[in-house]
């Protein structure tokens, strides 16, 4: 049934919409671990942290815009590289 929530396959089993689906016990055990991976906002961080050791080994760019207002030279738009080693 993939991930058919449960009340939706509580409700197919009473009203015997699937053949052989017998489910005897009503406690609801929880969802399954892709389900919830699926629905967090963020995946959980590793627990090993590696920092950079070499300058431009890892970069890190962030590009933002539009700016309601321009700068002095008439861009509406600012990206920001950050070098993790240094």
């Amino acid at each position: 049934l993939a991930h058919v929530a449960i009340p939706r396959i509580l409700r197919m089993q009473s009203q015997g919409l699937v053949d052989g689906l017998d489910i005897k016990s009503k406690q609801v055990l929880g969802m399954c671990e892709d389900c919830l991976y699926g629905k967090a906002k963020r995946r959980p961080f590793d627990e090993k942290v590696t920092h950079e050791t070499e300058v431009l080994e890892r970069v890190h760019i962030d590009l933002w815009g539009p700016a309601r207002t321009t700068s002095l030279g008439g861009a509406k738009y600012m990206m920001l590289f950050s070098d993790g080693a240094s």
